[in-house]
């Protein structure tokens, strides 16, 4: 269960580091070099009770002028 969140999480960052948002066309990179920009960075699942199976997807951009890689991910 925790291990196929873990590689949800990872396979939707992967994929949204790839410029997946639509970025309007008067848009510039706002620093040399990647740089990732989150809407949000945390969240809070309130009250579950044990082994529930939890997700929540977190949207990524890089909003730098180079290749944002990822090359890990894990739970905090």
């Amino acid at each position: 269960m925790r291990k196929t969140l873990l590689i949800s999480t990872f396979l939707l960052l992967f994929l949204f580091s790839f410029n997946l948002f639509g970025e309007e066309k008067n848009e510039k990179a706002t620093t040399d070099g990647p740089k990732h920009y989150f809407t949000e960075t945390e969240f809070d699942f309130g009250r579950m009770p044990p082994n529930s199976a939890v997700s929540h997807v977190y949207w990524v951009k890089n909003v730098g002028t180079d290749t944002l890689r990822i090359l890990n991910v894990r739970p905090g």
